[in-house]
């Protein structure tokens, strides 16, 4: 299962840019989109990170989960496959899934559903 992950992650990845994404990520430092979802939206309930791993995956990943809002927020590193992960570390934003159906939400669904939270 874990296999299957890092391949569809490593796919996402390796495919072309897509249109820009409901959410306004424009301003923001280094493209840090986390730091954007958070102000914008509040601390999540859950924030997890593959970076301390032993050993570490080739592929970074960092999840937040809005637990009553039902939306994670999936981002990766934006390092090469494999390569160190510098002190400050620059996640880019991979989509939008329902933790509790475990299906992809669209980003007007995810944003839509995070509207309704308290900062």
């Amino acid at each position: 299962m874990a296999i299957l992950a890092v391949f569809s992650i490593a796919a996402i990845l390796n495919s072309p840019p897509s249109t820009p994404r409901a959410l306004d990520l424009a301003g923001a430092q280094k493209n840090d989109s986390i730091d954007i979802l958070i102000r914008r939206f509040g601390q999540p309930d859950a924030d997890e990170s593959s970076a301390n791993e032993q050993p570490r995956p080739p592929i970074v990943t960092r999840i937040l989960t809005y637990n009553q809002e039902r939306v994670r927020a999936v981002y990766h590193a934006n390092v090469g496959f494999g390569t160190p992960l510098p002190k400050s570390i620059d996640w880019r934003l991979i989509g939008f899934t329902d933790p509790e159906k475990n299906v992809a939400l669209s980003p007007d669904a995810a944003i839509r559903r995070l509207s309704s939270r308290p900062k």
